[in-house]
Order: C-alpha cells, then structure tokens, then sequence
C-alpha cells in the first residue's frame, strides 16, 4: 500500500485508481514537457473515472507550478485545462447524499473507521508499512546527498519530484493533525496518503536515473540492460508469491451475482475483513 492509504503500487484487478495512476504519469510527463494546459485537461477527465485521484494530483502539481514559480498565465491555464471537463461532473458528485457530516465528528464512526480502514491514520500505521514507506523514500535521500555534498547537478525531473516530495511531506502532517489529533470526516474520506503515490513512483524513476548516470561511467550500456533484464527475471522466476495473485473464483462469482441481480441502491452486509467487493 501507498503510504497507509488504500492505493497500492502494482494492482491484481482493473479498478478506478488504476486508471489514476496511468493519467498521472501521462499529466506528470505532459507538465515537464511543457503542456501544461493539456495535462491539466487530461487530469480533469480523470475527474470522471476518479474524483478522488483526480483532485489529489491536480491539488499537487498545481502547488508544484506555484512553488516553482511559474508564471500566473500558466498556473490559469492549467487551473482552466482542468476546470473545463470535471464543471460538468462536480454538481453530480457534489450532490451525492453524505451518510456522514464532513465536519461535525461521530465517536462512533470514528472508531470503526479507525478498526476499519486504519490506513487512513498515519499514526496508526504499522512498523513494517513505515519501513517500507522509508525504502521507497530512500532514493530522495540519496539525492540530497548527491547535491550538498557531490555538488549533482539536478535536472528538471529531479527538481520536480523534490518539489513534490515536499508538498507531500506537508500535507502528511495535516493528515496526522486532521485524523488523529483534531479529526474531521472530510479529512478522514479523503485519503490524503493516495497523494504519496506520486513521489514514490518519480523515487523509482530518480534511482534509476542516478543509477544509470554512476554505472555508465564505468561499465557498458549493454552490459547494464543485460544486468536489468537479470535482475528482473530473478524477481519474477524466484517470487514465492504470484505477482497477480486476483480474487477467488467464488467471490467473482458472489459479485457477479450481486451486480446482474441488484440495484445500486441495496446494501450488503459482507465479511469485516473482505476486499474487492466493490470490483465486480
């Protein structure tokens, strides 16, 4: 999982998120090349598929164009290019009946969040999720090294996943204010830890960076592919669990089931610690 939200890395079934994750990387890829308003718009498109994701990373590249001082022109621009496609979706999210005030906290509720989705409370957090979430961020790290000590010169893809990395850094702290010390619904829903998806992914892209710069001073570029391809099948062949491991073919079925015979209006009562329900 990404940072204690309900996010992971590599996903086992098509669902909404997953087609987050794909727009964001085209949306990041589109703001470095210079098309601003265009990853924006695609950003505001995602609104429809996921409203979550789609407000998440449109919030973060949006500090990151502020931060890094782009012009006033291009932050409207990019504010436009997303405003254009999700106006015609927000009243109907917005409109949606809330079971749960966004403000005002239920003691209740918030303990069976708390049982339920201890994700979204980064005090909550396991040590294993929090050793994992300091690997991933190893690569930052590296990066300060390499800059105040080594004197590296950043590229612009670099500075940009820093710039990111802060903000999240920013935000973790008014998610632990929000859901553990002064809690509030809307924070809770909200999920602010999907955010670190972003940085984790760029974590990868600037270790592999780093790592290729260093190795090619000393070693071939076809050596380093055969050295990847290697590596990769060694990850592959020698996992003892299956990379897409999927749900049972019963509970597919369960869904199925529920989704040709019911409304959308029906609730089921289900497993407290089953997944996936709401896939099929």
């Amino acid at each position: 999982p990404v940072a204690g939200s309900a996010t992971t890395i590599v996903e086992t079934s098509f669902i909404p998120s997953l087609v987050g994750t794909v727009f964001m990387l085209y949306s990041a890829i589109g703001i470095l090349s210079g098309h601003v308003f265009l990853s924006f718009l695609l950003l505001g498109v995602l609104f429809l598929f996921h409203p979550l994701s789609s407000v998440l990373f449109a919030g973060l590249f949006l500090c990151s164009l502020v931060l890094r001082k782009f012009s006033v022109s291009t932050v409207l621009k990019s504010a436009l290019g997303f405003l254009i496609p999700a106006v015609f979706f927000i009243p109907q999210f917005l409109s949606n009946n809330q079971t749960v005030s966004p403000f005002i906290i239920s003691n209740e509720w918030l303990e069976i969040v708390r049982f339920r989705n201890s994700y979204s409370f980064p005090l909550l957090w396991n040590p294993r999720s929090l050793v994992y979430f300091g690997i991933f961020l190893s690569p930052y790290l590296l990066l300060f090294f390499l800059k105040w000590f080594k004197k590296y010169s950043l590229d612009e893809y670099e500075k940009f996943a820093l710039t990111a990395v802060n903000i999240s850094g920013l935000i973790l702290c008014v998610q632990i204010l929000f859901t553990s010390i002064v809690p509030i619904p809307l924070v809770i829903q909200l999920q602010l830890g999907r955010i670190w998806l972003i940085p984790l992914i760029f974590s990868f892209i600037i270790f592999s960076g780093i790592f290729v710069k260093i190795a090619l001073s000393s070693i071939s570029l076809r050596l380093l592919r055969i050295i990847f391809i290697a590596c990769l099948l060694v990850a592959v062949f020698f996992k003892k669990d299956r990379i897409f491991g999927g749900q049972p073919a019963e509970w597919v079925d369960v869904q199925l089931w529920a989704f040709n015979h019911t409304t959308n209006q029906c609730t089921f009562l289900v497993d407290f610690y089953s997944q996936g329900f709401r896939v099929y």
